[in-house]
């Protein structure tokens, strides 16, 4: 039945007190430019700029659709909202937020249901990570992640309003890429709410479903886009998603969206009856106790009484719910409270805004979720604005409970009876504390009125040997110096306490910056030693290993000057707990650097005695190594006198002796850090090696015989770094060394390149079925690298030549050229949610190899497209698996992309490399998986009339060779892989280690050792001895994982059993190969047995019936006089 006459759900006026501090929305008109002059008009000293000039901090001129700076400077100017009214206000109705219209350089162009790369990469973040950050619990769970993209991908709007939440998470993850994400959120949610505008006109009962989801996916595109959203939109959303659920509720609730409303009903009704003693600690009920009562003083009409009284209920409700509910909805108070209530706010009535100021201790309970990250301050901000003096008070509570930083209380024009309550508040808070037991404890800032003219003579000196230290510094380019250079800037602070000496930001100031200072200089020292033990050639006669005499003792030095500076501002807290533990937590900091300071002063001491024992040559020479010592000694005396002082001034406490004269603050802190300032200043330590110089002097004395490594090091150093990339230099960048891309190439978006890794192999080609025309493989890598690997048996056929040779699709794509339309549709979008979801959880069921499959072949996929097509075509050959189709919708959509995956697999194959290695691999594994499965699907239609073409395809004419040939692609990159993050695919463990002589006596072992007899006397007796051998060997890895104990498993990762099987056809030589596709009896007979081997493997859907169809192929062809040797096969298969 269609609506012919939708509900208006009219929303007041926006008043503009609930927009957040900063909006971005823009004018509705906008001045023209000054065509004739050339110039443009001045702009407006406003911050509703574009998002780029509001991140800049730079005034915009707001032009539409890109600004006068986004033009000189060619970026992509995007602004948040179209105006700064409400979006919601449009002649009364309920509207969809409205994003600014803008040109499309957008990712959507005008033709529909047209997607690309970066839509199936925000589908993939959304199907693996977004869902479940949003509002969510156990019963949610299966909606966000299933039911939700569901709905979405029937309606080409919601799934941009969708694709919209994962641009706007990662925008806040890959702050590198937050424009490009920004940008295209805004640009799928403009295009959604144009087409959510148009079915809003005429509302259907099957539009009411999808609204209803629409609009709360803008509630949170709202929370979620970048701040600068507007309170009141959300309000209006909520707003009309009330009204559809009155309307059609009963669709809604019989919908994929019922869990998310019936759940929200009955954890509203579950805290309504929930034990209250219970939940005693968790209300926050005196702010709100306090206010109520403070209503009821106030003339105000008993309406209006009754709505804040039932809004307040409320609040207290929902405070119980999010307590209760981790990740609860902390909208449903607004939402239950949109009839009387908004009216009011509407209407700037202060109580209102108050009881808004309380909602936001709710939100501010709710940070840790990302989506509702900052709006408790905003909302505090908001309301705090829009109060005036006499009410301002009213907020205090719940600003000071969110820690919002709200301005000092006036005290006059206050209302009489707010201040009454205020008063009472105070007097029974000071009753509390007269029975507090620490309310005697006299704690005080000072005890002394800090002396201004020692104060200014401390920044004085302290200022003049920074600046010395400094000019030093560079001079000498002694670094490590860096901490000298911080000198008295705290004595700043003391200057501030002597005008305010009840200010805490001086206290805190002079404090932590006096207390921590000397373990900053502590630092310095200890990275001397290590440089002066280099420098002298000394490394056998440290105590500790000259690599990490640095590493401990500034190790040390952290944890000590984290525990002073922790402990420091912990007692700046100013309560008395917070105090007594910071003092405790500054005691134990300084005794760990006295106890480190007085293992440092042993080990140069040690060094010492032992170096002017037996002194090096290089000792021996000009370094004045002795009184660099001395000068060792003499400043660490010193800081360990002043730490000593530190200990005992807080051991007495906040009223000792020591900390109530500052007297004892000069002499035993400030005069001793200045000495230790002078004495490096007058006899600097310099000229020290580092470890890079000395490494580098090695590397120049090696012998000739490394002359090549020589020269590579050379360069090396020229770069700045020993592995860097090739790309990273030329911008003059370090280079982090991260593989296979380093972080500078990832930032530039260039071509990562190692020198000395496996170049392109620009000589391997790629033939087509119709020239299968043997050629030599690539060269055999190091024996070391592979269990049994070898390429040199290749067989007549090659295996180049039917690697790409793939039942289902056109065998006559020889096209060398890769697609360039990278287009998707809606469809494409649905088969790489059913990956996600689905088929790569479906692979190999072993939840240790998932990840592989979810997440990282779709970023490879994501990059190179040709791996993005097989995975949709394996995702659709599923489909088609489920369904049960055999000529099916699916099944075309395999075939399609398979094709597009062929044409760019052709192009990348040619140029082998490191780079690309990934890529080939994840394309090989997921076309083995896609030719068992879609040959299986097509037997019935292709095999019907011709018995031979199923004898050729079960005997692997086709899949054999496919297999075999992975190994000429990705073999001069094995190791590479090996050592990366597909090594779980291509590392088969202990293969080689294993020996079947070794193997226990088990039936298939044997039954497949009787075959030797049927070989006895034939001349290609050693290929097949090799061939059992490897069929043996393959189900001995099988055994193992059977009896394998849970650790020896944990060590492997994963059971790996599904690998065995194939490993027979990987491994087996091309000579047997050869006989079996002459139908050699003893051929015959091994492969029957591995057809057995391969029935293991029928639960995996790709893999069902193949080893049944091998078993009974086999037979077919041996005949009668042949079958006693295969009767345990055909057993195991369930052949009788």
């Amino acid at each position: 039945m269609m609506v012919e006459e939708t509900k208006q759900f009219t929303v007041p006026e926006d008043p503009g007190y609930l927009t957040r501090p900063n909006p971005t929305g823009l004018p509705e008109s906008q001045e023209k430019r000054n065509q004739s002059s050339g110039k443009r008009i001045a702009h407006k000293k406003s911050r509703t700029g574009c998002q780029n000039c509001k991140r800049r901090r730079v005034k915009c001129d707001e032009y539409q659709p890109s600004c006068a700076r986004c033009d000189r400077l060619q970026l992509q100017c995007y602004y948040m909202f179209s105006g700064k009214q409400s979006p919601h206000h449009h002649n009364g109705e309920v509207d969809i937020p409205r994003l600014q219209q803008r040109p499309s350089a957008s990712v959507l162009d005008d033709e529909k249901n047209i997607f690309n790369f970066l839509q199936l990469e925000l589908l993939h973040t959304y199907d693996m990570f977004t869902w479940t950050a949003l509002p969510w619990s156990l019963v949610l769970g299966d909606f966000w992640r299933v039911s939700v993209p569901s709905l979405a991908l029937k309606h080409e709007y919601l799934m941009k309003a969708l694709l919209a939440i994962p641009a706007l998470q990662l925008a806040k993850l890959r702050p590198e890429r937050r424009g490009l994400y920004i940008s295209t959120a805004l640009d799928y949610y403009r295009t959604a709410s144009e087409t959510a505008r148009d079915i809003l006109h005429n509302v259907s009962e099957s539009d009411g479903v999808p609204l209803f989801l629409f609009s709360a996916l803008s509630v949170l595109i709202g929370t979620i886009s970048d701040d600068d959203a507007s309170f009141y939109d959300m309000i209006g959303i909520l707003q009309g998603m009330k009204g559809l659920l009155d309307d059609l509720s009963e669709n809604i609730s019989k919908s994929s969206l019922a869990p998310l409303i019936s759940y929200g009903a009955e954890r509203w009704a579950f805290q309504q009856h929930h034990d209250q003693s219970e939940l005693e600690f968790q209300r926050n009920r005196e702010p709100l106790d306090d206010f109520q009562a403070l209503l009821s003083r106030r003339n105000l009409e008993s309406d209006t009484l009754a709505v804040y009284n039932q809004v307040i209920e409320r609040l207290r409700d929902a405070n119980k719910c999010v307590y209760v509910w981790e990740g609860a909805d902390a909208l449903v108070w607004i939402y239950r409270s949109l009839g009387d209530f908004v009216p009011l706010l509407g209407a700037k009535k202060q109580e209102a805004l108050v009881l808004l100021a309380h909602f936001a201790v709710i939100l501010n309970r709710c940070e840790t979720q990302w989506w509702l990250h900052g709006w408790a301050y905003h909302i505090m901000s908001s309301v705090y604005q829009n109060l005036d003096e006499d009410h301002k008070m009213w907020v205090y509570g719940p600003a000071n409970e969110i820690g919002w930083p709200c301005p000092s209380p006036s005290y006059q024009n206050i209302s009489s009876d707010y201040f009454q309550v205020y008063i009472d508040g105070q007097m029974e808070t000071e009753a509390q504390a007269s029975q507090d037991p620490g309310a005697g404890f006299d704690f005080k800032l000072y005890r002394y009125t800090p002396s201004l003219p020692a104060a200014i003579v401390s920044v004085v000196v302290f200022a003049i040997l920074t600046l010395l230290h400094t000019w030093r510094l560079y001079r000498a380019r002694a670094f490590y110096f860096t901490a000298f250079t911080i000198g008295g800037l705290c004595y700043c602070g003391r200057i501030w306490s002597h005008y305010d000496k009840f200010s805490i930001g001086g206290f805190v100031i002079q404090a932590i910056l006096i207390l921590v200072a000397p373990a900053l200089y502590a630092a310095s020292i200890y990275m001397i030693l290590g440089r002066l033990i280099r420098t002298v050639r000394g490394e056998h006669l440290s105590l500790i290993p000259v690599d990490w005499v640095t590493r401990i003792f500034v190790t040390g030095d952290v944890v000590a000057f984290s525990l002073q500076a922790g402990g420091g501002g912990i007692q700046a807290a100013g309560t008395l707990d917070l105090y007594r533990a910071g003092e405790k937590i500054i005691i134990a900091g300084l005794f760990v650097q006295i106890v480190v300071f007085g293992f440092f002063v042993l080990t140069s001491l040690l060094f010492h005695y032992r170096l002017a024992k037996n002194p090096t040559s290089t000792a021996s020479g000009s370094t004045p190594w002795k009184r660099y010592l001395f000068v060792l000694y003499i400043t660490s005396a010193i800081i360990l006198v002043r730490s000593i002082f530190r200990v005992v001034e807080y051991l007495q406490g906040n009223d000792g002796y020591l900390i109530s004269h500052e007297i004892f603050l000069y002499i035993f802190d400030t005069i001793l850090m200045a000495v230790v300032m002078a004495i490096f200043l007058i006899w600097y330590v310099e000229h020290l090696e580092d470890k890079k110089r000395r490494k580098s002097e090695e590397d120049h004395d090696t012998s000739g015989s490394n002359d090549f490594i020589l020269e590579e090091r050379r360069k090396d150093r020229e770069t700045h770094s020993s592995k860097a990339t090739e790309a990273a230099p030329e911008i003059k960048d370090w280079c982090g060394e991260e593989r296979p891309k380093c972080g500078s190439c990832i930032r530039r978006e260039v071509l990562c390149e190692y020198p000395g890794e496996p170049q392109a192999i620009n000589d391997v080609a790629v033939d087509t079925p119709t020239d299968r025309v043997g050629r030599a493989p690539p060269p055999q890598p190091n024996s070391r690298s592979r269990a049994n690997y070898n390429l040199r048996e290749g067989s007549a056929t090659g295996p180049l030549a039917t690697v790409v040779a793939t039942p289902g699709t056109d065998s006559g794509v020889s096209e060398p050229s890769v697609a360039t339309d990278f287009n998707f549709s809606i469809k494409d979008l649905a088969l790489l949610h059913h990956w996600t979801v689905c088929t790569s959880v479906d692979v190999y069921r072993t939840p240790e190899l998932n990840p592989l499959w979810q997440v990282i072949f779709p970023q490879i996929g994501f990059r190179y497209p040709f791996v993005a097509h097989a995975i949709l075509s394996l995702a659709a050959l599923h489909l088609a698996y489920i369904e049960g189709s055999r000529n099916g919708q699916y099944i075309m959509k395999a075939t399609h992309h398979h094709e597009e995956a062929l044409r760019g697999f052709h192009e990348v194959v040619r140029h082998v490399s490191v780079e690309n290695s990934e890529a080939l691999l994840a394309w090989s594994l997921i076309n083995v998986l896609y030719v068992f499965g879609i040959t299986k699907q097509l037997a019935d239609n292709v095999e019907g009339s011709s018995p031979r073409l199923r004898k050729d395809r079960v005997l692997g004419a086709e899949w054999i060779p496919m297999i075999r040939g992975v190994d000429a692609v990705l073999g001069p990159t094995y190791d590479y892989l090996r050592a990366g993050r597909m090594s779980q695919v291509v590392d088969l463990g202990n293969w080689s280690e294993l020996d079947p002589d070794d193997a226990s006596a088990e039936e298939m072992d044997i039954q497949v050792c009787r075959a030797r007899e049927t070989w006895k006397n034939s001349s290609d007796a050693e290929i097949y001895e090799e061939a059992l051998r490897v069929l043996r060997k393959c189900r001995m890895f099988i055994v193992q994982f059977d009896k394998m104990d849970p650790r020896t498993l944990q060590q492997w990762s994963c059971n790996r059993a599904w690998a065995g099987p194939l490993a027979f056809v990987h491994f087996t030589p091309q000579s047997y190969f050869t006989l079996l596709h002459q139908r050699q009896p003893q051929a015959l007979i091994l492969f029957a047995f591995f057809g057995a081997l391969l029935h293991g493997l029928n639960h995996y859907w790709f893999m069902e019936g193949w080893g049944k169809d091998i078993v009974e192929v086999v037979e077919e062809l041996l005949g009668s006089y042949w079958r006693p040797w295969v009767v345990w096969p055909l057993a195991v298969v369930g052949i009788n």
